[in-house]
């Protein structure tokens, strides 16, 4: 396929669209929501047209909300006390919980598959494993997390997903993935590659 191609996802992403054959759009961000990503993607989408799109899901514990303008917030700016920590910290203590980073996830990939294939716009979506770390992983006081935890026995938009079986980074390369080396982001080039072939 010689037409554009779209790549979007976190900083795992950066690399290996450097290795696809042919004209490709890029969009990535360190540390980006999955709430910001899938309106980056349909942004793109709306003022480009595409061959195909390839999506890298980041962190469930990112999420994008608004409060005098949009605000990304992610679990180490409560632990680390960087940039949004008083909303952070309220995020991550009074509300965040493992079912609700699981709805929010899939509601999202649900929303963006059916989009794409609205526009009959071939797409592959694929996970980096280690982005997916429990609740609690990078809370000093988990205490009220724990006590909300739910297990999540029911998701409707997973259930329904074609995706729910998604591959991630450790299926497709073998081991888990360092964005900082080259030889992965080569490898997993060639294995999207052998993917997106199947899109003639």
């Amino acid at each position: 396929m010689k037409g554009l191609k779209l790549f979007a996802g976190d900083q795992h992403s950066l690399g290996y669209p450097l290795y696809i054959p042919g004209e490709v759009s890029v969009i990535c961000e360190n540390s980006i929501s999955n709430d910001r990503l899938v309106k980056k993607v349909i942004e793109e989408c709306e003022e480009e047209e595409f061959d195909y799109v390839v999506v890298q899901w980041g962190s469930w514990g990112r999420v994008e909300i608004y409060q005098d303008g949009w605000k990304q917030l992610k679990p180490t700016q409560y632990l680390k006390r960087q940039d949004n920590y008083e909303l952070s910290k309220l995020w991550y203590t009074k509300i965040d919980s493992e079912h609700l980073r699981s709805s929010n996830l899939w509601k999202n990939v649900y929303l963006l598959e059916n989009y794409l294939s609205g526009r009959n716009i071939k797409h592959y979506f694929w996970m980096v494993k280690n982005n997916y770390e429990p609740v609690g992983t990078y809370i000093e006081d988990d205490s009220h997390i724990k006590q909300n935890h739910q297990t999540d026995t029911g998701n409707i938009f997973r259930d329904l997903s074609r995706w729910k079986n998604m591959e991630t980074d450790v299926s497709l390369i073998g081991k888990d993935m360092k964005r900082e080396d080259l030889t992965d982001h080569s490898i997993l080039a060639n294995k999207i590659i052998e993917v997106t072939n199947d899109f003639s």
